[in-house]
């Protein structure tokens, strides 16, 4: 599989955390999801869409106590919607129940390659409506503390209309912080996207399942995506998908309206509730903001949120954040530092 990857900055342990209320799905939340879950291929059973969605939604409910505990509960008329009934939610946990996949699709640093199911035991408790779920112990860890990670919106993932949209908005979202293009094979993508055997061949799968999931993305996330592809010059047959991709600045609503705290956030307060005083106090307060530039005090300050809180405090803020140091500050080593114009 040749994917030319580029490398990631690896995120920091103390930003990992759930935003919002993931029960809440009129109300933005998100989740850190671990590199090695976001790439996946399913060798046995099928996931759709719903499957998808619930299996974010649960995980990022269990997520601040999934290391401290073996089982988690929800009522399940948290988990069902619209529906009157627990049979939809039901059938979707046998299929995550089912499902054995394989995690670290592309072999990520070297990492080993580990097969599993997504959801471990379960159980219903009929008289009062609660689900008690677990993970796999083997993936538990790496659940809760990725060095690689994209945060999935649980707003924007039920949004979107197929598991080719949501799979794919994972993906670039796992990238688009650190990277603006991403080659990769066909066949890869078929695996990652789940592609049943009909859309095997390109031209199915382009036009049944990427071409509507890049049409999604740039109508209902915060993303601009494109698609090209290169072709072997001897067979004429796609070799190689290249993503395109970049973030806007607020993510525009179904309809076409634009949510009213996006333009006008307190990105003060915001990065103070949500990283906690202590953080904020470190390595924010003396920071200013400028559209999408964010001014650090130093040239240490500006590195350390680089590498340690940038995507953390881009996703609060729903911005694609570039951070640079004050021009003429001084580094930790004591040298002045020039800001090219």
């Amino acid at each position: 599989m040749s994917t030319n990857l580029s490398l990631f900055e690896p995120a920091a342990t103390p930003v990992y955390r759930v935003v919002g209320n993931p029960l809440a799905p009129d109300i933005d939340a998100s989740l850190p999801k671990a590199a090695e879950t976001v790439e996946i291929a399913v060798q046995k059973g099928g996931l759709n869409l719903a499957d998808r969605r619930l299996y974010n939604v649960l995980l990022a409910h269990a997520y601040p106590s999934l290391l401290e505990r073996e089982s988690h509960e929800v009522c399940l008329r948290d988990l069902r919607g619209t529906d009157t009934s627990n049979h939809r939610v039901k059938q979707a946990i046998k299929r995550l129940q089912a499902a054995v996949v394989a995690y670290n699709y592309f072999g990520r640093r070297g990492k080993e390659w580990r097969s599993a199911q997504l959801l471990g035991e379960c159980s219903i408790v009929e008289a009062t409506g609660v689900l008690t779920y677990s993970f796999p112990k083997s993936v538990r860890e790496l659940l809760y503390s990725p060095e690689i990670y994209a945060r999935i919106n649980l707003k924007v993932q039920s949004e979107l209309n197929s598991k080719y949209a949501l799979i794919l908005y994972e993906l670039i979202q796992l990238r688009v912080h650190n990277q603006r293009h991403w080659k990769v094979t066909p066949t890869a993508l078929m695996d990652l996207f789940d592609a049943e055997n009909s859309l095997r061949r390109f031209s199915n799968f382009k036009q049944r399942a990427l071409d509507p999931a890049v049409a999604d993305i740039n109508e209902l996330t915060d993303i601009n995506l494109s698609a090209a592809f290169e072709k072997d010059p001897s067979t004429r047959c796609v070799e190689t998908i290249i993503f395109t991709f970049s973030k806007r600045k607020a993510r525009t609503a179904i309809g076409g309206e634009r949510p009213a705290k996006d333009a006008a956030v307190d990105w003060r307060a915001a990065l103070k509730r949500e990283l906690g005083a202590e953080a904020y106090n470190s390595w924010f307060a003396r920071c200013s903001l400028e559209g999408n530039i964010l001014q650090a005090p130093s040239s240490f300050c500006a590195d350390y949120i680089r590498n340690n809180l940038l995507q953390r405090a881009a996703a609060i803020l729903r911005l694609d954040l570039v951070v640079i140091a004050a021009p003429g500050t001084i580094d930790e080593a004591g040298q002045a530092i020039e800001i090219a114009g």
